[in-house]
């Protein structure tokens, strides 16, 4: 990180790596909002979520082509609201041995009622409940808590964001 200092860069906040060991089940929530997978008619409201709820420089944020691909693999949970529409998505990112949640976000009127919680069950089923990984900002308390609370853990790895004005 020094050296990338040197050379005029900024940290713009740290972060750490979570693993959750394989055939691990969480509990679904208690059932007030209900995650499904999405589908292709749901793309425009989960990318217009991902737009609001991740800074477009450091969310690691799809290509709308990226995510319509991920929808119509079966790599895309979301959540259905109380109205029509969709209220949360959690985006996945599958690899060999292991997957990676890679964006969780939960619309601001419908946070704090079991929404997460449904949609990391769903998504937990989804991929047979295979290893999972997840990296989160250290900075980000309701994060860290929610994925402690569901079993996930430190693994030691941790790294920097780092950008150049």
């Amino acid at each position: 990180v020094e050296l990338w200092r040197e050379r005029g860069f900024q940290t713009l906040f740290h972060r750490e790596r979570l693993t959750l060991p394989g055939n691990t089940r969480t509990s679904p929530g208690d059932g007030a909002l209900e995650a499904r997978m999405a589908g292709p008619a749901d793309a425009a409201e989960l990318w217009a979520l991902l737009q609001d709820s991740f800074d477009p420089l450091t969310g690691c944020l799809p290509t709308r082509e990226e995510l319509a691909a991920d929808v119509e693999a079966g790599n895309v949970v979301c959540l259905a609201g109380r109205s029509e529409g969709v209220a949360g998505v959690l985006h996945i990112a599958p690899g060999r041995g292991s997957t990676q949640l890679r964006h969780l976000a939960v619309d601001e009127s419908c946070r704090r009622q079991g929404g997460a919680q449904a949609m990391l069950a769903c998504y937990l089923e989804r991929t047979g409940f295979a290893k999972s990984l997840v990296w989160v900002r250290v900075d980000n308390q309701p994060g860290r808590s929610f994925y402690l609370k569901n079993g996930y853990a430190p693994d030691g790895w941790g790294s920097a964001v780092l950008y150049r004005p």
